[in-house]
């Protein structure tokens, strides 16, 4: 795996904007994917089947803790990476821009990526360890986003940047994080 430098993130050397199931031919970071997840629908809502955790032991992931965050529209929650902690990402509602930037060492340092998603293009993402993450809610209602990640919360594994950090500079466009 490539290095991290601690709590320091790279400047933006490159944006790619991935916009919702136009993700089959994206060449993503090392360790990212992208799952795209299938809603069953009836005149009774739909069903929709998020992950199968002994699916999971084949990337070598392991699930130690499930959570969900509501943040209200236009909230952004960024930036942060672990060093040893990978996230799988499932947003359930709401319009989200979920972000992404390589922050280890390697082809893709610096290389950033945002990808835009709805409730009808549903998707499980895996973040590994260096790549730092967060997200904008975009419409007018809260966004709920699921996190499964393969260690328990630790603090001491975890460096964050600012959202509007100038050395990082990438191109959010809300006035609203917190």
């Amino acid at each position: 795996m490539s290095t991290i430098q601690p709590n320091s993130l790279p400047r933006l050397k490159r944006h790619m904007r991935v916009e919702a199931g136009s993700w089959e031919d994206v060449a993503w970071p090392e360790g990212v994917a992208l799952f795209p997840l299938k809603k069953h629908r009836d005149d009774r809502g739909f069903f929709m089947e998020v992950v199968r955790f002994a699916s999971l032991k084949d990337e070598n992931f392991t699930p130690q803790q499930v959570s969900i965050s509501e943040s209200g529209p236009g909230v952004v929650k960024a930036f942060h990476f672990h060093r040893r902690q990978s996230d799988l990402f499932c947003p359930l509602h709401g319009k989200f821009r979920i972000v992404l930037l390589d922050a280890r060492e390697g082809a893709t340092h610096g290389h950033g990526y945002s990808i835009f998603t709805d409730a009808e293009k549903p998707f499980l993402l895996h973040i590994p360890p260096g790549v730092a993450h967060g997200y904008e809610v975009l419409d007018g209602s809260p966004g709920l986003m699921l996190y499964v990640m393969n260690r328990e919360y630790d603090p001491s594994d975890e460096c964050r940047a600012e959202w509007d950090d100038p050395a990082i500079a990438f191109p959010w466009k809300s006035d609203h994080a917190k």
